[in-house]
């Protein structure tokens, strides 16, 4: 595989995960754009994939569903948490 297919695999994987907190927040995609200041439109085009979905826009979406970003890749790639790793 390619390294920029591999790299967009894990886009598509992140962004699909994405989509899924959103549900599970139970959040309305408009509460989720009020709550993060953007719009309802460029809120569903990045989740879609159709615009880049910038870093400080991804923390502002986790932070409206109340997920951290440490428990939202941990449960994306299922690493164990720092603190529960032995050195």
């Amino acid at each position: 595989m390619r390294e920029s297919t591999r790299v967009q695999a894990e886009i598509d994987r992140l962004l699909h995960y994405l989509r899924v907190i959103l549900i599970r927040s139970g959040k309305t995609r408009t509460e989720v754009a009020e709550e993060t200041g953007l719009g309802v439109g460029v809120l569903a085009l990045s989740l879609s994939g159709d615009r880049q979905l910038k870093y400080w826009e991804f923390l502002a979406i986790l932070d409206a569903v109340d997920v951290a970003p440490r428990d939202f890749f941990q449960e994306l790639y299922g690493y164990p948490r720092l603190e529960d790793r032995k050195t």
